[in-house]
C-alpha cells in the first residue's frame, strides 16, 4: 500500500478494492482508489469514491486510465496568465465569497467582510444567476483578472485564484480536486447558510455595518 499524487489529490494506492471495505473514513470526504494491472505494461485507473457513515465505499465513477492519471494538472504547472478560458473559469471553486459585500475604513484602509450578498448571487448554489449578464444588473461587478488578484487584499485565502497565483496548490474541496461541486459546501468554505441579506433589502449604506462579520487580511 502506499500514497502519491495524482491531479493535486491523495490517491490510495491498493492491489484490490476489497482492501477499502476495512477503512472508516469521514463522511463527504473524497478519496480515489488506484489499482495497477499488469498488461504489456503497468496500465494505471483512478476512480471516485464517496464514503458513507458506515464506512462502506460508494464507487461513482472512473476517472482516468493510462498516463494522463500521472500528468500534473493545469493549476499546477500554469501561471493564471497562461490559463486558457475553459481554464480560468473552472479554478473558481464556486464558495460565492467574492459576492459578498466588503466594507473599508476610510481612517485606516482596514478592510472588513459582511454577511451582504450581491442581489445576484444565488444563496443555494452560490453561484451568480445571470454570469454572462451580470454588468447590466451590477454596474461595479468586479471582473477578475491576473492584476487584479496579485493586487486586491478582500479575495479570501482559500480562493483557487489567489491559491494559484501565489504558488499554492488547491486544497481537497476543490471541485477540480475532489471532482464534484458539493465538496466546497461540506467542507464549510462557501458562503451557503451565511448570507443574513441582499444589498437590495438595505435602506442604505451605514445598514450594511450590523451586517459586518470579520477583518480581512
Amino acid at each position: 500500500m502506499a500514497i502519491f499524487s495524482v491531479s493535486g489529490a491523495h490517491v490510495l494506492y491498493v492491489r484490490s478494492a476489497p482492501l477499502l471495505k476495512n477503512h472508516h473514513f469521514r463522511r463527504g470526504l473524497t478519496f480515489l482508489y488506484s489499482d495497477i494491472v499488469t498488461y504489456k505494461g503497468p496500465v494505471y485507473r483512478a476512480f471516485y469514491f464517496e464514503i458513507d457513515l458506515s464506512g462502506r465505499c460508494k464507487f461513482a465513477k472512473m476517472l482516468l486510465e493510462g498516463e494522463d492519471v500521472m500528468k500534473k494538472p493545469f493549476w499546477q504547472t500554469k501561471t493564471l496568465r497562461e490559463l486558457n478560458k475553459q481554464e480560468w473559469e473552472s479554478l473558481c471553486d464556486g464558495c460565492g465569497q467574492c459576492c459578498l459585500h466588503k466594507l473599508q475604513d476610510d481612517d485606516t484602509d482596514e478592510i472588513y467582510g459582511t454577511s451582504v450578498a450581491c442581489t445576484l448571487l444565488d444563496g443555494t448554489s452560490c453561484q451568480c444567476s445571470d454570469y454572462p449578464n451580470r454588468r447590466k444588473t451590477v454596474p461595479d461587478c468586479v471582473f477578475l483578472t491576473p492584476e487584479i488578484i496579485e493586487t486586491v487584499r478582500w479575495l479570501p485565502e482559500t480562493c483557487g485564484y489567489r491559491r494559484v497565483s501565489e504558488g499554492r496548490d488547491l486544497d481537497w474541496w476543490h471541485p477540480l480536486v475532489s471532482g464534484s461541486k458539493e465538496t466546497v459546501h461540506e467542507a464549510g468554505i462557501s458562503v451557503r447558510g451565511k448570507i443574513t441579506v441582499y444589498d437590495h433589502e438595505l435602506p442604505d449604506e451605514e445598514a450594511y455595518l450590523k451586517h459586518m462579520t470579520s477583518f480581512i487580511d
